[in-house]
């Protein structure tokens, strides 16, 4: 009961970062107009968040699979567990913050983008803990 425990707090830590993203990005426009910042930095500034939290997502993994999971096989189960935390974050934000102003809304295109985010997400989360793990258990050997 306290590893499921264990792989649903790792689950949660995992949807963080993805959901950060493309949140961000769904609400640049209204980052903007809240702001006062033009477009162009709001995006500039957007582009380089990720980026850097797309780099610190791959330590973030390794110390969840190596710390909390302890570097087991079933960790790999979170690979697909995150989803589900990610929707509810997503539905949970929608909830309390609606678009009230019909120029925030991104274009249609960018649920394209946030689709392929996600694919991402997932092969990303899944290739780096299954190196983090099975190279882990050679080192043990």
């Amino acid at each position: 009961m306290k590893y499921l425990i264990k792989l649903n707090l790792a689950s949660i830590i995992l949807a963080l970062p993805v959901f950060a993203a493309i949140e961000l990005i769904g609400n640049a426009l209204r980052i903007s107009r809240i702001t006062g910042w033009e477009y162009g930095k709001v995006e500039r500034t957007v582009t380089l968040i990720n980026i850097a939290g797309f780099l610190l997502t791959g330590f973030l993994i390794v110390y969840v699979t190596r710390r909390i999971l302890d570097n087991r096989r079933i960790a790999l189960i979170t690979s697909l567990l995150w989803f589900a935390y990610f929707s509810l974050f997503v539905y949970l934000f929608a909830a309390l913050f609606p678009m009230t102003v019909h120029e925030d809304k991104p274009t249609p295109v960018t649920g394209l983008i946030f689709i392929g985010i996600l694919i991402l997400h997932f092969l990303y989360l899944a290739i780096v803990q299954a190196c983090s793990i099975f190279l882990t258990v050679r080192e043990d050997d």
